[in-house]
């Protein structure tokens, strides 16, 4: 069940982006942006790429909230990473008892601890396991540079997960 981005109209009228604009510094069509300005299409790594235009969460888009200021600059090319793989293990839930306890599949589970997906995520999956395991989605699901450095990488993986397991103590 797709849910409505109730601010994100509001959010681009407010940094004075059209449609096509929000749709160019995402790296998307404007038909994309048209189907989440009414509730219809959440993609994941397009909320992703939104929320650092408008410096919010990604659960703040879901808001209505919410106004933001958009980032002046266009996204480079960017990759969606996560976590979800550590912390799941932090919370000793194999991927069998995760997929039980949120009434998903264990190759969704399986499907979305691939540090790169192949295939996007849905926004209700990432929402379900993030809350499953007591996470919020931008906790455990981001977005990269698409050139960055492998060492730059893992020193981005390595800094949240050791954030996200403090918090656990």
């Amino acid at each position: 069940m797709d849910r409505q981005i109730t601010n994100l109209a509001k959010m681009r009228r407010k940094a004075n982006l059209t449609i096509d604009d929000l749709a160019r510094l995402v790296s998307t069509s404007k038909q994309t942006i048209m189907k989440l300005e009414s509730g219809s299409g959440v993609q994941l790594n397009i909320m992703l790429r939104i929320s650092v235009i408008f410096d919010v969460p990604v659960e703040e888009l879901l808001k209505p909230s919410v106004i933001a200021q958009k980032n002046q600059e266009p996204l480079n090319e960017t990759k969606t990473m996560n976590i979800v793989k550590e912390m799941r293990a932090a919370r000793k839930l194999s991927q069998p008892k995760l997929a039980e306890k949120i009434g998903i599949s264990k190759q969704a589970i399986i499907n979305a601890e691939k540090r790169i997906s192949t295939h996007e995520v849905s926004y209700s999956i990432a929402e379900k396991i993030a809350n499953g395991l007591g996470f919020n989605i931008s906790d455990l699901f981001f977005i990269v540079d698409k050139d960055l450095p492998p060492e730059q990488l893992e020193t981005i993986m390595n800094c949240r997960i050791s954030k996200l397991l403090e918090r656990l103590k």
